[in-house]
């Protein structure tokens, strides 16, 4: 059991805000949550960008005190990752574009793993991508299909590649928690059980 201090804590809230907590008030949160309970370790979470675009403009607007993840390692006895590694960027027409990380690009499985070794640290993903990021706020479920930002093979794969670096790391990842459950049960309502067959498969081989 862990106490979670904000969530992305300093990351500005979406396109459509600027504004966000700075580090320090952030800093005096946690300060706050050691004294009530000195005896249950704090989780701090942020989001990791997956492609060179998306790393940038996070830099950029973070570029003054840091991004979440940068304070989480910080401040927390657990740092969590927002996993997401597709999501669309415009919708017009019926056609949408997405951006696509490159995973073997990513160096999170070098730096935020050799960092959790090296500091004693414990490292979750906190929100593996298990439904799709589209370019409205309710993700669409079209009879037939699937949104390309989550198919259902990706529920698999996402934690896969996960528990590869994991494996392949100075350390072990200490939880996958898996992102999506509610539109998990909307798609099995309206007849398309593959998001929930694709989680059960991932239960039976973990």
């Amino acid at each position: 059991m862990a106490w979670q201090v904000e969530h992305d804590a300093v990351d500005p809230l979406g396109m459509e805000h600027s504004w966000r907590l700075s580090a320090a008030f952030v800093r005096r949160e946690v300060e706050t949550v050691r004294a009530a309970d000195p005896g249950r370790p704090v989780m701090m979470n942020g989001f990791l960008p997956t492609s060179a675009p998306v790393r940038i403009q996070q830099w950029w607007r973070t570029r003054d005190q840091g991004d979440s993840l940068a304070v989480a390692q910080q401040l927390a006895d657990i740092v969590g990752v927002d996993f997401y590694p597709r999501h669309a960027l415009a919708a017009r027409g019926g056609r949408t574009v997405y951006l696509v990380g490159s995973i073997r690009a990513l160096r999170w499985r070098r730096g935020l793993l050799r960092w959790a070794a090296a500091s004693g640290r414990r490292l979750i993903i906190d929100e593996g991508q298990a439904e799709p990021w589209e370019a409205v706020t309710a993700p669409p479920s079209p009879q037939g299909r699937a949104m390309y930002s989550c198919l259902p093979e990706h529920v698999i794969e996402n934690y896969s590649q996960c528990m590869r670096w994991s494996q392949q790391g100075p350390c072990a990842l200490d939880a996958y928690l898996f992102w999506g459950a509610e539109y998990w049960m909307l798609r099995e309502r309206q007849g398309d059980p593959r998001y929930l067959r694709a989680f059960a498969r991932v239960l039976e081989r973990a």
